[in-house]
């Protein structure tokens, strides 16, 4: 029997790293406080968000791009929440935020071997 892949959304890693955690990497590594490090990232992502807003690409050296893109209308189906029949329905043309990670990151995520437990994770 050919095994079945999850939905991507149940694919993503379970465990997350905090912002909490991240601060306490930085300050560690640099000797800035938390406060100053939660400034500059609370500034850093109101800059991506209005720049985004704006209709610009945001790069980030060594990480990758934050850009905003138009996804175009399309025909879905509702599912109406369980209730009643399925319908076809238009979703209209709307923008979204994507991010492209940069060659460097790829190729240090594609040299990282995968265990057989989280092959074996990516199939219901």
């Amino acid at each position: 029997m050919k095994k079945q892949l999850k939905p991507l959304r149940h694919r993503k890693p379970k465990v997350t790293t905090t912002t909490l955690q991240m601060l306490e990497h930085i300050s560690n590594d640099t000797g800035f406080t938390k406060d100053d490090i939660q400034l500059v990232l609370r500034s850093m992502i109101s800059y991506i968000r209005s720049s985004m807003l704006k209709g610009f690409g945001v790069s980030l050296p060594k990480l990758g791009i934050f850009y905003p893109l138009i996804k175009p209308s399309r025909t879905v189906m509702s599912m109406n929440g369980g209730v009643g029949a399925p319908e076809k329905m238009k979703m209209s043309d709307r923008w979204q935020m994507k991010f492209k990670s940069s060659e460097a990151v790829d190729k240090e995520l594609a040299s990282k071997k995968c265990t057989k437990k989280e092959i074996d994770n990516l199939y219901n």
